[in-house]
């Protein structure tokens, strides 16, 4: 087992204080976490640390990928609230790159191509017939897709994301892409 030194956080940089009790500054980066270890070292991918032939401890420095200002505690709640709409299967308000992430780009290639077919990309299509969204998905389908999600109905103003996640969110129902006349698109 490893013996883990104390760390004291002073503005900008870290006080180290050793088993002897020596005191030792090491500056430290905007918005890192400095893991030092003494020991059987671990995997520097999760916080651990290195340890070469001399016995000498190397640190592990993780930065805050989470933003580039100057307020670590701004940094941390802003990573905390990404890493929990990564978590969500569908998060509230989606940009396009999390449903991309969510659905892949197969799939949402495969939705514009649908889309330009249908309703030749129109995302405001709300006709009173039975087919609505760029996507011209039916009433029910849609209905289905949006208790799935959660997300907005097109005369609310669905988004081209939050129209594409509904439709693969039907895909139970309909089998994916050959509920659509231009499936195959």
């Amino acid at each position: 087992m490893s013996k883990v030194l104390s760390l004291l956080f002073v503005t900008g940089s870290v006080l180290v204080v050793g088993q002897a009790g020596a005191v030792t500054e090491n500056t430290q980066k905007k918005h890192e976490r400095v893991v030092l270890q003494k020991g059987g070292g671990g995997n520097t991918g999760n916080g651990g640390s290195t340890q070469n032939r001399a016995g000498n401890t190397a640190t592990d420095k993780r930065p805050c990928h989470a933003h580039e200002g100057t307020n670590k505690k701004r940094c941390i709640k802003v990573y905390r609230e990404n890493q929990r709409r990564a978590n969500m299967k569908w998060p509230p308000n989606p940009s396009v790159k999390e449903i991309q992430d969510r659905i892949g780009m197969a799939q949402w290639r495969k939705a514009e191509r649908v889309a330009a077919c249908e309703t030749g990309g129109n995302w405001n299509h709300y006709p009173h017939g039975s087919y609505i969204g760029g996507l011209g998905m039916y009433r029910q389908t849609y209905g289905y897709g949006q208790r799935a999600t959660g997300y907005r109905w097109v005369s609310e103003g669905a988004t081209k994301q939050e129209q594409i996640a509904i439709a693969v969110a039907s895909f139970p129902i309909t089998y994916g892409w050959s509920g659509w006349g231009c499936g195959s698109a």
